[in-house]
Order: structure tokens, then C-alpha cells, then sequence
């Protein structure tokens, strides 16, 4: 079994500020890349119902000492304003499977 954690936020936003985001978001994945125990980050969309950011962690700890933390607390304020609605999913990892290389 992996300690692996991997945090799944759904955010529902408009068009035009799903957009936006989009552009904003590289530069919160840097700031977010420096926590400690941040092992990768991934963004989906947008599409008609907003954004997907999936991160992955070495454990949950890592992710709620983040999640606990100034530049967390910043991400959210800026989301607040552009966010209508949206979901998150905290999911440890019980298996994995590494696809062997050439087969990429």
C-alpha cells in the first residue's frame, strides 16, 4: 500500500472566468510546487462547467499542513470571487500501477 494522497477539486465558474483562471494558474501551481511534500499538479479545462485541479502528495499530512498554510488561505481568496459552487475529494492511494517505459 502507497502513502500517496491525491486532492480533486471540482470548481464551477463562468466562461469568461474559468478562462481567466486558466491563464492565472500556472503561476499559483509555482507558489503551490514549493510545499513541502507537493509531488505533482494538474489542471483540466476549462469546459461549460469550470475547472478540475488534481494534485498529488507523498501523504495527506502534507496535503492539510498545505491546505493549513498562508498560500492556501491566499489561492482561496482569489477563487472566492470567481468560484459559484464546486467540490473537493481527498483520495489516498491503495495501489498503483507504473506503466513500464516504451510504452508511453
Amino acid at each position: 500500500m502507497s502513502a500517496g494522497f491525491r486532492a480533486v477539486i471540482e470548481l464551477e465558474m463562468t466562461g469568461t472566468d474559468a478562462v481567466r483562471f486558466v491563464a492565472e494558474w500556472p503561476r499559483m501551481a509555482e507558489e503551490v510546487a514549493e510545499a513541502p511534500g507537493c509531488l505533482e499538479q494538474w489542471l483540466f479545462g476549462p469546459d461549460r462547467d469550470g475547472v478540475v485541479i488534481m494534485s498529488d502528495w507523498v501523504d495527506e499530512d502534507a496535503f492539510h499542513d498545505f491546505e493549513a498554510g498562508p498560500v492556501h488561505a491566499a489561492h482561496r481568496t482569489r477563487i472566492a470571487s470567481v468560484r459559484t459552487g464546486g467540490r473537493f475529494r481527498g483520495l489516498r492511494t491503495t495501489a498503483a500501477h507504473q506503466v513500464r517505459e516504451g510504452r508511453r
